[in-house]
This record gives structure tokens, sequence and C-alpha cells, in this order.
């Protein structure tokens, strides 16, 4: 574990209050439902839930499913990272963050389709990997994650129509699963 220096004390309510750094650099936000764990040596944990990781099964073998129907990258991300990939590298992406853009694009409750005039979206960090296809997974119209759909340097015999329709579903279909 990382030590940060910084001690709080808990309130009359059981509180404690987490310095607004500590929220910033690990992207905290308010309403952020987080998950306690206790160690074995009595340590308590604090992590971010994410429903979309709770389901990690189905939604590896959606976006397994989805690759080898439309033969170009897939991402099934949470809000920060991430979560599984199929057609590339497993190791280049997986428990990768999302770009800060594709936090603010989502909570736009739209979809991108990547076009000759927009400008390039890489949504993950480090990775200069572009996107061509975006769209949020939301549970009561709050955002829960990300369906991604990336370029592939190989030409693909699938309309960005049928693309985008087959992203619309599996993300309708898991905020549907999730209720």
């Amino acid at each position: 574990m990382k030590a940060t220096g910084v001690v709080r004390k808990i309130d009359d309510l059981g509180r404690i209050v987490i310095p607004k750094e500590v929220r910033r650099t690990l992207r905290i936000n308010r309403g952020d439902p987080l998950e306690l764990y206790i160690d074995s040596d009595s340590n308590i944990i604090f992590k971010k839930y994410s429903l979309i990781e709770e389901i990690s099964k189905i939604i590896n073998c959606l976006c397994e499913a989805m690759y080898k129907i439309i033969n170009l990258p897939v991402l099934i991300c949470n809000n920060e990272k991430v979560v599984t990939v199929s057609g590339i590298s497993k190791k280049e992406y997986l428990n990768r963050r999302l770009t800060p853009f594709i936090s603010e694009f989502v909570s736009l409750n739209d979809i991108y389709i990547s076009n000759n005039s927009s400008r390039a979206i890489f949504p993950v960090e480090g990775v200069k990997k572009e996107a061509l296809l975006i769209s949020p997974i939301n549970l009561n119209k709050n955002s829960i994650g990300t369906v991604i759909v990336l370029k592939n340097n190989k030409e693909s015999q699938i309309s960005i129509e049928i693309v985008s329709k087959l992203v619309e579903f599996i993300a309708a279909f898991l905020s549907d699963f999730l209720k």
C-alpha cells in the first residue's frame, strides 16, 4: 500500500472525508460508489465499485462475439479503464486508463462515429490507436461505461452503420441487464 501522509478523523456519523487531491488523482466524483474491503491485517481498503467489472464474464463473451462479427478491435470499459478487450493485445490495453476526453464525452450521453472530417480520438492513455465508434453504457441515465470500436489498419468488410447498430445493441443490452 502507498501512504499519502494524510490523516483524517471519523466524525460523529462515522464519516471520513477523502481529500480533494486524492479524489482528483483517483477520479472519484461525488456519488461514485466505493466498495469496502478488510484485509487479513484488519486494514480498511476502499475501491471504486464498477458494475461493469462485476459481470466481467458476460462482458468478455459479448466483446469476443462482437469482434468475430465486425472484425475490428473492441473494448468494453467502465468509466475509468479498459475492462475487456478483443481483437488486439490484451496486455497492451487491459486495465489501462481512459483519456479524460472519453469521460467528458460519455457524460454527454452521445455516440461518437469517426469520419474523415472529425479529429482523431485516442480513447486509451498511452496508446495511439484511434477510435472508430464510442457508445456510452447507461444505467438510470448515468454513464457506467463505454463500448469502443477501434480503427484497424485492415479494411473492414462491414459498414459503419452495421457496426454502429451492433454497438448500440451491446450498450442497450448491458444497460438493461444491469437494471
